[in-house]
């Protein structure tokens, strides 16, 4: 036989872009008449034959994409056509692909929004300048500081930023904003051009300019309509006119991502002493820096040590500071990446559990449609049309159940946004986009394919084809490795999922304030916040006397006191305390005379105090258990004398004249620390939390009576923010509650699949066996004995599972360790209630077929045979 051409072997290899089947059915045809048009060209010359090779392959590429669209059009439909013959298949997978898809869809939605979007320029060159001396490490530099740290030579561009706060009253009604001071550098720094307008420029850093705003995105959509014409507008904040030279755009909040702020004004003026606007004059900035061209961060931080401070005093006062550096994706969010990796990691387990349930399921179909499969091949179907229309149904379940998964993700990312922390930044830019959903989307094809390989594999296989002519008993050895193995990885996963979702929740329940000392039920807090400098001002307390006296003179309100630091909502104010020769740093709040008593903290010696503790009176305090024992414990702290810092620097001797209980002052642990009230008369700093008891009935209008009551005390003063007691409480455990709802939620559904997994194969196991236990029936077996063999089977699988999930759990839910407390990651309590919970499961799982089992009719399971 002639050996084939060059020609005829090219044109041999190109046919293989298309279907076997047809390459079988007109291959031989195609080959002999390309040959005979080769030679007619090659006798009419080179060009000839060049251009009937390039027609060729045009129309070789044209038509096998034809075919195969044809053959994946038909496998398609052969797919809905048994999808429909099994309709319980068919909604399991689905809703499998679908919880899968739909979790995916979430988490892939936040982590988008919250760590990979930067709404700053190369992002990954911008860095927090800190300061470390004596081993403590701060963000804070004092302003003489700041010359010698622009100058470094590692750096191309440096912002200082100030905070502050302005009551905006040219949008309605009048509420305070939240202000960033910053000098003009700062978007230099970040890089982020406005959406609109301008942002800073150095000009504005100048004592006397102009006072200008940049808008944030929220800020300029709530408060002024989205205008596109607000640049250049005039507004009025604290009272002086503002022009507005900038709006941000969506998702930029700052150097500090922080959700809260509105607004960014310039800086210069307060470091001056001349801002009007609100920017507080600060003692220390936070210093940001973009890298200079051609350095990295490690050399920029090995060569920070070369910044000369050392010589200049620290936010303290020493000297002796070194300069450090901190990347500020790291310092923003440096805590929240391990969770939401460990969050990422729960959403692959569920995702994987779901597929590993739906191959199981495959595989059984494989098995009982083994004669069918046979068949087919008989009748020419070969091994890759075998494969591929397998593979075809999974993609197709998979795609189905990825659009009903975006239709969950669609119902159930706001209310996943709902649970999450306020301090989590960009969580309105948390949106199912496009690029999101395409992401998820081909992650969901690509595992339904991926899940399909073990079933079509299995389909080809020539055990599977000797089965089919056996009897079933031989037939129960056709794919049992493979689902085994499923099943362990199943109950693995599950086990995993359960452990976190086990260490999240036992911290939810510690962290949750069921009794945080003190009563918040039933009562509102508004806070409000007076113009003028951070200092005791007796006209402060008379406005608050006012205002109490006339909120008390309401209807429907019971109590009405107030608390400079409301716990578990108003952080603290850290003061050093000095006593019996213990020096000690402090909590401490100023309180009215009735605070202890409407909150219903409990004085446990001495008294509260009352309108008699005056700014004429002798200075007092009270103080709690945790305080009473570490500055006294072996003696009554009652009229004992102890020494405060004040705000100025100075300090006050106060006598002791109580001691309360020890309450929750904050939401995201339970350590008691030493805590001091002062009277409010005695230091009337120009912010006070109003705590305000009424009956249900008063609570709907209150707010509004309060408002109007400020107003006419103090006409233009706003009311800051007025909210429900117990609500800030419980928003102050909100990290913990958002853990605890999303990796409970993971852990439910990864056990409901995991044991349905284990019930399916357990009841295939008994169904391929029912011969065989049908004989041990009829040679005397009894019903323990029958259950005793299907329970063993299927626990030798969950031993396995259980011994691999552990191993999972403990190298990964350190992962969690930011999330966690009191309750450590590797919990031993945890560890051994997850693991007694998920072996009960698949106890359960597993006892309902061993019980069919046990009905077995011996003289019925022989004649099936």
């Amino acid at each position: 036989m002639p050996r084939p051409s060059l020609g005829d072997r090219v044109y041999r290899w190109l046919l293989r872009i298309f279907p076997a089947e047809f390459r079988g059915d007109f291959g031989s045809e195609m080959l002999a008449d390309f040959s005979d048009q080769r030679a007619d060209a090659r006798g009419i010359g080179r060009l000839t034959l060049a251009r009937l090779w390039g027609r060729t392959m045009l129309g070789l590429l044209a038509t096998a994409a034809r075919m195969w669209l044809d053959d994946l059009v038909q496998d398609a439909r052969m797919a809905m056509r048994s999808m429909q013959r099994s309709p319980g298949f068919t909604i399991a997978a689905v809703v499998m692909f679908a919880l899968g898809m739909g979790a995916s869809a979430v988490t892939l939605s936040i982590i988008d929004a919250v760590l990979v979007r930067s709404p700053f320029l190369n992002g990954d060159r911008l860095v927090i300048v800190q300061e470390a001396n004596a081993g403590r490490v701060t963000n804070g530099f004092p302003l003489s500081h700041v010359d010698r740290i622009r100058s470094a030579p590692i750096f191309s561009s440096v912002a200082a930023l100030g905070g502050g706060s302005a009551v905006l009253t040219d949008s309605g009604a009048s509420r305070r904003q939240d202000l960033e001071c910053v000098s003009a550098s700062m978007f230099d720094v970040l890089g982020t051009p406005p959406l609109l307008g301008r942002t800073l420029q150095t000009r504005d850093d100048d004592a006397g300019s102009m006072p200008v705003i940049v808008l944030s995105y929220t800020t300029w959509q709530r408060d002024f309509g989205g205008d596109n014409g607000v640049i250049g507008r005039r507004i009025h904040l604290n009272g002086i006119p503002t022009a507005i030279v900038g709006v941000m755009p969506s998702g930029f909040l700052g150097p500090l991502s922080r959700n809260s702020t509105e607004m960014w004004a310039s800086l210069g003026p307060a470091i001056d002493g001349t801002s009007p606007i609100g920017c507080h004059t600060p003692a220390i900035v936070n210093l940001f820096a973009r890298l200079a061209p051609g350095i990295t961060f490690d050399a920029a931080r090995r060569r920070a040590a070369d910044v000369a401070v050392a010589d200049l005093p620290d936010w303290n006062g020493a000297t002796g500071a070194t300069v450090r550096l901190t990347t500020l994706d790291e310092q923003t969010f440096g805590d929240l990446r391990a969770p939401f990796l460990a969050l990422l990691g729960a959403v692959a387990c569920m995702l994987l559990i779901a597929c590993a349930n739906v191959a199981n399921l495959q595989l059984e179909r494989i098995v009982s449609h083994g004669h069918e499969i046979a068949l087919r091949r008989a009748l020419g179907a070969s091994t890759g049309r075998i494969v591929r229309q397998t593979l075809t149904e999974n993609v197709v379940l998979g795609g189905i159940g990825a659009a009903v998964g975006i239709g969950i993700a669609y119902l159930a990312l706001p209310f996943v946004v709902s649970l999450m922390p306020g301090y989590i930044p960009h969580l309105r830019e948390i949106v199912l986009r496009p690029e999101v959903l395409g992401a998820a989307l081909v992650l969901a094809l690509a595992a339904s394919a991926v899940v399909g390989l073990l079933p079509a594999v299995q389909a080809t296989s020539r055990a599977l084809a000797d089965a089919t002519r056996t009897t079933s008993r031989s037939a129960t050895h056709t794919g049992q490795w493979p689902r085994r193995l499923l099943v362990i990885v199943e109950i693995a996963l599950s086990v995993a999922l359960l452990i976190g979702a086990g260490l999240t929740v036992r911290t939810f329940l510690a962290l949750r304030p069921a009794n945080p000392g003190f009563n918040p039920a039933g009562k509102l807090l508004a806070f409000v916040q007076l113009d003028g400098p951070f200092v005791p001002n007796a006209n402060n307390a008379a406005f608050f006397d006012r205002v109490l006296a006339r909120l008390l003179e309401q209807p429907g309100v019971v109590d009405a006191s107030g608390v400079t630091h409301a716990p578990m909502v108003s952080g603290v104010d850290d003061r050093q305390a000095v006593a019996n020769g213990v020096t000690r740093d402090v909590w401490l709040s100023g309180i009215t005379a009735d605070y202890l008593k409407d909150v219903q903290i409990t004085v446990v010696q001495g008294r509260a105090f009352s309108n008699a503790d005056s700014p004429q009176s002798p200075p007092v305090a009270i103080v709690n258990e945790t305080a009473a024992r570490v500055f006294w414990p072996d003696e009554s702290p009652l009229n004992q004398s102890i020494t405060l810092s004040e705000l100025d620097g100075s300090t006050t001797t106060r006598r002791i004249v109580g001691v309360t209980r020890d309450t929750r002052t904050l939401g995201y642990d339970l350590r008691k620390r030493a805590e001091m009230y002062i009277p409010y008369a005695q230091s009337p700093t120009p912010a006070l939390d109003l705590v305000i008891t009424s009956s249900k009935s008063a609570m709907r209008d209150l707010p509004k009576t309060i408002r109007q009551i400020v107003d006419t005390e103090r006409p233009g003063q706003v009311v800051d923010r007025i909210d429900s007691f117990q609500e800030r409480v419980d928003y102050s455990v909100s990290g913990s509650r958002f853990s605890a709802w999303i990796f409970g939620a993971f852990g439910v559904i990864a056990v409901v699949l995991a044991a349905t997994g284990l019930g399916a194969v357990v009841t295939w196991w008994v169904t391929q066996r029912t011969k065989e236990i049908g004989i041990r029936v009829a040679l005397g077996a009894t019903t323990v004995h029958v259950t005793r063999l299907v329970l063993a089977e299927a626990l030798v699988l969950v031993a396995a599972g259980i011994t691999i999930g552990l191993g999972i759990a403990f190298a990964s839910t350190r992962l969690l360790s930011s999330w966690l407390y009191p309750i450590a990651p590797l919990d031993v309590t945890t560890f051994i209630v997850c693991t007694a919970l998920m072996l009960a499961v698949a106890t359960i799982a597993s006892s309902v077929p061993a019980l069919r089992a046990t009905r077995v009719d011996p003289v019925v399971a022989l004649r099936a045979e």
